[in-house]
């Protein structure tokens, strides 16, 4: 056999080897589906099936299952975790469904962790470890954002429109229409209305770059420091700054000390749960 053969034979051979060794490990690596974990209840908060016609109230510790709606009263939030170093808050007179949450595993170890929820009506806030592998997404009528290891919230402001703010890290934030995707990075300290006009019926008169119904127009501008503080005491979640039991980092020009509040919803420290199996 000369060394030409020699050659082909070895890429050949390795080439099969590393096509079996590839698909062994994308064999191994499956979703292992997970709930959600109430860590603070405050007020009148209900879940279940989204069609049920009455939901049993949430307590302390109640599991948050998949496909299952969560609904807030007045002065009502819910702070819950899909896994471990997550949690997401509905704030009052909110609606939203847990879609997704998936453990993504190779053998015994975590190796991702992904979430999607819904938000029908109101809004709910998130925060996400940026040392862990984590894909937390919130779907609008108008939008879905993404984050990227970040304290961000998102708000269904009415039928046609939704606003996303950043405290730290980044959202990417996807609206669809007509025209295509259309992606915008909203960076810390920042805050982005996107709207859809809804059609009033019969045929509208349009200027040459004025929308029409059903496309996405988007304005990015910075974020006032009363909406930023609105989510800097969901940092003590897991320890901000000043505890530095999570080291995020400092990338919005306003003191983190000028924002943060001490005690969470309940009026006590915040203990995460635990990785659910």
């Amino acid at each position: 056999m000369n060394s030409r053969h020699l050659c082909q034979l070895i890429a050949v051979r390795i080439a099969a080897l590393t096509a079996v060794i590839v698909g062994f490990s994308l064999a191994q690596a499956f979703a292992a589906p997970t709930e959600a974990k109430a860590v603070a209840v405050k007020g009148n908060v209900k879940s279940g099936p989204p069609a049920a016609p009455v939901l049993p109230q949430v307590q302390q510790g109640s599991n948050i299952h998949v496909g299952h709606a969560v609904n807030t009263a007045e002065v009502s939030e819910l702070l819950m975790s899909p896994f471990q170093g997550s949690a997401v808050r509905v704030l009052e007179k909110s609606s939203v469904i847990l879609q997704e949450a998936d453990l993504q595993k190779s053998g015994e170890k975590v190796i991702g962790r992904k979430a999607v929820l819904e938000l029908k009506k109101g809004t709910g806030q998130v925060i996400v470890d940026p040392r862990q592998k984590t894909d937390i997404k919130i779907t609008t009528p108008q939008c879905v954002a993404a984050a990227r290891g970040t304290v961000y919230q998102t708000a269904v402001v009415d039928k046609e429109t939704t606003v996303t703010i950043v405290l730290r890290g980044e959202v990417v934030v996807t609206c669809e229409d007509s025209k295509g995707r259309h992606e915008t990075v909203v960076k810390a300290g920042m805050k982005l209305t996107t709207r859809k006009k809804r059609g009033e019926g019969g045929k509208e008169v349009l200027g040459p770059n004025e929308p029409g119904p059903g496309d996405c127009v988007s304005i990015l501008e910075p974020a006032t420091k009363a909406e930023l503080a609105g989510l800097a005491d969901l940092e003590n979640v897991f320890g901000g700054p000043t505890t530095a039991a999570v080291p995020f980092p400092t990338d919005i020009q306003t003191p983190i000390e000028e924002l943060l509040n001490p005690k969470d919803i309940s009026g006590g420290p915040i203990v995460a749960s635990p990785e659910q199996p």
